[in-house]
């Protein structure tokens, strides 16, 4: 952990953002141009009533939860585009209303511009190609909406023959997101989401090429604006702690858990896992990790050093905390996870080693070696029986309350979205992740779908855009550049991945070896046993054969009790730890990441690395490596969640 790395739960900021889009002039004709007035002065109301918010933050204080969020202002951030009536409408009003502005737009700037927006991108996508294809409007929404707490959208509610687009799709795409919308008709009239509507077979018919007339609108209801712009969708996607709107769940109770940790005492934190690192290295045979593994368990720090070390970037931006402490608790629970594991199977082979010993009446110490010692030295062997025992229990028991397994998984998932969410910055994407739903709704009752993804939604969202984002043109960027960063982040996680498959291989490898060794030397102790036993009634039995039959046959009963107890503890570590598995996922991740590799410095030749083509070719590949990663992270994280620490 650096310095810099917070001591406890990183608070949000209590921050809303509001995205706000509706049709297009070209989309409407005169009837549209006409009627707009009401809508726009709904949609006045509308944000009014938010930057009451902002100058009253008391309003909200019931959405803000002070275990989740800090103690400063209130902030709302108004996210839309550049378009013509909606978009320029809510721009000047946002104005008016000192709210921040961010602005999205697919194509480049051009009109009317807020005096001092917080944020502003473009993808510069020309506007030859914009107006043939949605696609381009539809990447900057589904950005948009990633960075947005609630859609504010003006819809006519008539949905076009034919596949999605412009407002039906930005509908769409919210719903399928979970995002709060409220809809504002040509009208003025309001309606938000019924969320008890939005089951999966009506997410299934949303998918459809061609959506049926009335099936968006039908998932509406009427809702009165001078309720407040805190509607209960939005309420729940604050503060899922809220009793009254999100029912309890295990996903409250890990986030409650979550925002409770506290960084433990660095005495202990930083020898944490020298157990874990002892055995691996043993069984490697790597000498500095050894050292390391001592030096870690007597001074908390390392001795030795790698010849080849890779140090990553330091992290920046709205999210940069959030990640230092997600990355440095997952070290820790996986450390603490790992040496847990190690710890329980290794006393539990030496635990049959005592009772065997017991039993055999072996004594301890010099009289273990030379059975020449009184009986009472020998029952010292139950009582070290009882103690590994004990042992065993209270480290089963202890893991368990702390959940150093969940911790572990949990922190280290939202760590590596965040890690890829910094690769895809430069390129105006977002990770899936960010745009999954939050709440779901099941038999009457609302409950938060995943604890994680809701840190990093609203980490995301609360935290606005990165300083990066402060006037950014993506067709502009130079796409040498922008390859060369991302080629740089890719080589990272192809030497990451490659080291993670040696290792996990390896280890596996030699694990496996040593639990072979150790059954087949049992099964010649056993063998060894049987022969001694038949030589005391076989007269044929010579004195050349009891030659080469050990003095005292206890240790034969010792060996071949205890060391298959021993290689099925290894291969228990070897289960848990998935090794094998882990090795092959990595190895697989790495062959993919090479192809992509080469994709990137392939696109980084091309002869025209100028323009808007070129750096969408370079976007879709750097998408298409972070959805690689992202897969592996969650393939990785169902994979090792059923390995929770358990007895042996």
């Amino acid at each position: 952990m650096t310095t810099d790395t917070p001591t406890s739960f990183p608070l949000l900021p209590r921050s809303i953002s509001v995205m706000v889009s509706g049709h297009r002039r070209k989309r409407k004709f005169l009837p549209f141009r006409t009627d707009l007035h009401r809508a726009f002065a709904t949609l006045d109301t509308v944000l009014e009533k938010f930057a009451q918010i902002q100058n009253d933050g008391a309003r909200a204080d019931a959405s803000f939860p002070p275990e989740l969020y800090d103690r400063g202002p209130t902030t709302i951030r108004v996210i839309t585009g550049h378009a013509d009536r909606v978009d320029r409408h809510a721009i000047r009003k946002a104005g008016d209303l000192d709210l921040r502005v961010n602005l999205i737009v697919p194509d480049e700037f051009h009109g009317m511009t807020p005096d001092k927006p917080e944020r502003s991108v473009s993808f510069g996508c020309p506007h030859s190609v914009s107006e043939k294809d949605n696609a381009p409007f539809a990447t900057r929404d589904e950005f948009a909406l990633s960075y947005a707490d609630i859609l504010v959208v003006v819809w006519d509610g008539d949905t076009p023959p034919g596949a999605p687009g412009g407002v039906v799709w930005l509908i769409q795409q919210a719903v399928a997101m979970g995002l709060p919308v409220l809809w504002i008709d040509l009208q003025g009239h309001v309606s938000t989401i019924a969320d008890h509507r939005v089951t999966e077979l009506w997410l299934h018919r949303l998918k459809r090429t061609t959506l049926e007339q009335g099936l968006l609108a039908g998932l509406f209801e009427a809702y009165d604006i001078d309720n407040g712009v805190l509607i209960d969708s939005l309420r729940r996607r604050l503060n899922p702690f809220d009793a009254g709107l999100v029912s309890p769940s295990l996903q409250t109770d890990v986030l409650r858990s979550y925002a409770t940790e506290t960084h433990g005492s660095p005495l202990m934190e930083a020898r944490v896992g020298w157990f874990e690192q002892f055995m691996t290295s043993l069984f490697r045979v790597r000498p500095c990790d050894f050292v390391n593994s001592l030096s870690r368990l007597v001074l908390g720090t390392r001795t030795c050093k790698q010849k080849h070390e890779t140090s990553e970037a330091s992290h920046s931006g709205p999210l940069a905390a959030r990640f230092d402490w997600s990355d440095a608790r997952a070290n820790v629970a996986g450390r603490r996870h790992g040496s847990a594991t190690w710890l329980l199977y290794m006393l539990s082979s030496a635990a049959v080693f005592a009772s065997v010993a017991g039993i055999e009446q072996f004594g301890r110490g010099r009289c273990f070696w030379f059975s020449q010692c009184s009986g009472d030295v020998k029952t010292v062997w139950p009582w070290i029986e009882l103690a590994l025992v004990l042992i065993i229990l209270y480290s089963f028991v202890r893991a368990g309350r702390l959940h150093w397994h969940r911790l572990w998984l949990g922190h280290r998932f939202v760590a590596e979205q965040i890690r890829y969410l910094q690769m895809l910055e430069p390129f105006l994407a977002v990770p899936a992740p960010f745009n999954e739903p939050l709440i779901t709704y099941h038999q009457g009752h609302y409950r938060l779908r995943n604890a994680e993804l809701w840190l990093l939604q609203r980490s995301l969202s609360a935290g606005g855009f990165p300083a990066l984002y402060e006037t950014y043109r993506l067709a502009s960027q130079s796409v040498p550049e922008r390859g060369r960063r991302l080629e740089e982040a890719v080589e990272l996680q192809f030497v990451f991945h490659r080291k993670k498959h040696k290792a996990a291989h390896s280890l596996h490898r030699r694990m496996e070896l040593c639990a072979t060794v150790l059954f087949g030397v049992a099964a010649l102790c056993t063998v060894s046993h049987i022969a001694a036993h038949l030589c005391e009634s076989w007269p044929v039995c010579t004195d050349r054969f009891e030659a080469l039959l050990p003095r005292d046959e206890r240790w034969l009963s010792l060996f071949s009790a205890s060391l298959p107890a021993l290689g099925a503890a290894l291969h228990g570590v070897m289960t848990k730890l998935e090794f094998g598995r882990i090795a092959e996922q990595s190895n697989k991740v790495q062959a993919r990441l090479e192809v992509l590799l080469s994709e990137v410095r392939f696109t980084m030749t091309r002869p025209d690395l100028s323009g808007w083509q070129p750096m969408a070719d370079l976007r879709h590949d750097a998408c298409e490596i972070a959805e690689l990663l992202g897969d592996e992270n969650v393939q990785w994280r169902d994979l090792i969640n059923y390995q929770r620490t358990e007895l042996p």
